[in-house]
């Protein structure tokens, strides 16, 4: 009950300094304050799993919830999902949740400039690295987005297997910053 009224205190804030500003879509819709939400910190990217016995820690009622209906949201928006056993509408032990996530970022920091080109950059999050994703399910049995599983297709062609591949990588140098240019009023001619 306490993170329902979280949200609901999060949401009220945010439509009220939304609506001060003429906005009328705030992006909480995705929030229905019927349900209960789980928060799901993330840090890096990768290929995250909650499987059956977190998910009991955490107080889910999975006897009482259609594995089905499993949704994971991330900044509004729900992502594709995995569930593993979820065909017969329960997750059991050995059932997992999979997905796929990344860390924060600084595209949320982009409304804290009053110009968005004065943002330095939007890989790097000036508050945290840390990003939430929720993980709900619905009550009315409609089932969540999932991931396109596809069966490995048979090298028919005779293709040659792939010698290299390539992988770009983004350093963020974030532990020192320029003091900028100095001034030095007794310099001045």
């Amino acid at each position: 009950m306490r993170k329902n009224s979280l949200l609901t205190f999060i949401g009220f804030i945010l439509l009220f300094h939304l609506s001060e500003k003429g906005i009328s879509q705030v992006g909480d819709e995705w929030i229905n304050l019927n349900q209960q939400y789980y928060k799901i910190p993330i840090s890096r990217e990768g290929a995250y799993q909650l499987d059956y016995n977190t998910l009991i820690n955490a107080e889910l009622p999975l006897a009482t919830i259609d594995a089905r209906t499993f949704r994971i949201y991330h900044r509004g928006s729900e992502i594709a999902i995995r569930v593993t056993g979820q065909n017969d509408g329960r997750l059991d032990q050995g059932d997992v949740i999979q997905f796929l996530a990344r860390g924060n970022d600084g595209i949320s920091d982009t409304p804290l400039f009053p110009d968005p080109q004065d943002q330095p950059h939007i890989y790097y999050n000036i508050y945290s690295d840390t990003t939430a994703y929720f993980l709900t399910w619905r009550l009315d049995g409609v089932q969540g987005k999932r991931m396109v599983e596809q069966n490995i297709i048979n090298n028919v062609d005779n293709l040659p297997a792939e010698t290299s591949y390539t992988k770009n990588i983004r350093n963020l140098l974030v532990n020192s910053a320029s003091g900028g240019q100095s001034y030095n009023p007794a310099n001045e001619v």
